[in-house]
């Protein structure tokens, strides 16, 4: 007999149940990672202290205190979250160029200049 089915037998309507889904490892242990790095920081900051002061000055201008090192790396944490969007959304979309111009708007264009002044 061959391996089809018979016109009379149905797949059943419900589905099986998927296994259960595992963390990784890194997603496991987060807590774990983000401690190991505080107190390797830690450290590093007794042992290298003249290496800290030079990554502390590192700023956009005097006195603005913003330091260059972390908004690049807060920038880098936050922009895979940006680019993160809703599949069935842009399935939907038709005009993809008006996403495309939305998401370069929000990006790199920001606030504008007057909220930024009265936030100081």
């Amino acid at each position: 007999m061959d391996k089809k089915e018979s016109p009379g037998h149905r797949k059943s309507a419900i589905p099986l149940p998927l296994p259960p889904k595992r963390l990784n490892l890194f997603e496991r242990y987060l807590s774990l990672w983000v401690g190991f790095c505080m107190v390797t920081g830690i450290l590093i900051g007794r042992a290298l202290p003249h290496a800290i002061d030079i990554v502390r000055s590192l700023e956009f201008g005097k006195g603005s205190q913003i330091n260059i090192p972390i908004a690049v790396l807060i920038w880098l944490m936050i922009f895979p979250m940006m680019l993160n969007c809703n599949n069935v959304t842009e399935r939907k979309s038709v005009d993809i160029e008006g996403v495309m111009v939305d998401r370069v708007c929000k990006e790199y264009v920001g606030p504008p200049s007057s909220k930024v002044d009265e936030l100081r």
